[in-house]
């Protein structure tokens, strides 16, 4: 301090290093580095019998407390992705690039069986359940993708930014191939399968109605379960079938 304020120079120097870091939404607020960690400052100037004066504003806890709202207010809290509100309005900004969206999909994934597992379980293993489901499917989705909870056991993914349909699917084939093989412990030694029906529509890299796409991919996704449910059907009484026969020759 006593080196900035005996040279105007370095002290001006300084001032511009400070307002090179604005924080967004914040009228006069900068942001400062420190080995310690960050700090925010609101700086504001006006002038006084011909000289410029300025105060100096410690801001950083009432930062930090809206960037808390803010945060609480766009995510999921119980698995940390975006919520329905947040989603729908990030995905208005991304389409207002079409050079980023290029190849795009939109997809509905549903978690099959939860209301099941949480009246066997708990409703803690559900949430673990769903939490892990995340956590599988952003580790298989490309780097641009916008994720969200919409409520419940349903998901909504946007993956965008390929440069071929090709790139896209098989994005969307790891989904598929994901579902049914990956295993979540759920007391002791016992585990099972991670669960899920998906619906996609290719979105052809221009804006289209989100609600007509939601829909159409929502559609496809309950087509996805109708068909794995009734596959199941299929297959518990081949089984029943083939130990009743058993027995009966026996």
């Amino acid at each position: 301090a006593k080196e900035l304020f005996s040279d105007y120079s370095k002290f001006e120097l300084f001032l511009q290093t400070v307002r090179s870091n604005p924080v967004k939404d914040f009228n006069d607020t900068y942001k400062l580095q420190f080995d310690t960690g960050q700090q925010y400052v609101r700086m504001e100037s006006f002038k006084k019998d011909g000289d410029i004066m300025g105060i100096v504003i410690d801001v950083t806890s009432s930062v930090l407390r809206s960037r808390r709202i803010e945060k609480e207010r766009d995510i999921d809290m119980l698995t940390g992705i975006y919520n329905r509100r947040a989603f729908e309005s990030i995905l208005d900004k991304i389409y207002e690039d079409p050079e980023l969206i290029k190849h795009s999909a939109l997809i509905m994934l549903d978690a099959d069986g939860l209301k099941q597992l949480n009246d066997k379980y708990g409703h803690k293993i559900g949430d673990d359940y769903l939490c892990e489901l995340v956590n599988q499917v952003n580790h298989i989705s490309p780097e641009n993708t916008l994720f969200s909870r919409q409520g419940g056991d349903e998901f909504v993914l946007f993956y965008y930014g390929c440069n071929t349909n090709e790139e896209l699917m098989k994005y969307i084939s790891a989904l598929n191939k994901m579902r049914d093989r990956t295993e979540f412990s759920v007391e002791n030694d016992t585990t099972i399968k991670i669960k899920y029906s998906i619906g996609y529509i290719l979105c052809r890299g221009r804006k289209e109605s989100y609600s007509d796409l939601l829909r159409e991919a929502d559609l496809k996704m309950y087509e996805d379960k109708k068909e794995r449910n009734a596959l199941i059907k299929t297959s518990i009484s081949f089984i029943i079938g083939f130990i009743l026969g058993g027995l009966y020759f026996i």
